[in-house]
């Protein structure tokens, strides 16, 4: 770790060093953490020539709702951003 004396785990490729802000109770046993990323670590075969994160070599996986249910970004797809004045525009009749 660079800025926060905490012990990583070297198989992981990407990790985060982070202040907490605070923790909120929530209803159901649930907390939410709230903090800043002070320190991004990622591992160099990761980048790309372009100096950009190779998102297919990193091969992400996120937890869905529930209990024990996750997906991964292997099926992407891109939809072009709009601003708020084309969205706007869009939703008159």
């Amino acid at each position: 770790s660079k800025q926060i004396a905490v012990p990583g785990i070297a198989e992981s490729p990407v990790s985060f060093e982070c202040k907490l802000f605070g923790v909120q109770s929530l209803p159901h046993n649930r907390s939410l953490v709230t903090g800043e990323v002070m320190h991004l670590h990622i591992r160099d075969d990761l980048i790309d020539e372009n100096m950009h994160i190779d998102v297919d070599k990193l091969d992400l996986v996120g937890r869905m709702h529930g209990s024990g249910w996750y997906t991964t970004t292997r099926d992407r797809f891109m939809a072009p951003r709009i601003s708020v004045a084309e969205w706007q525009a869009r939703q008159k009749p």
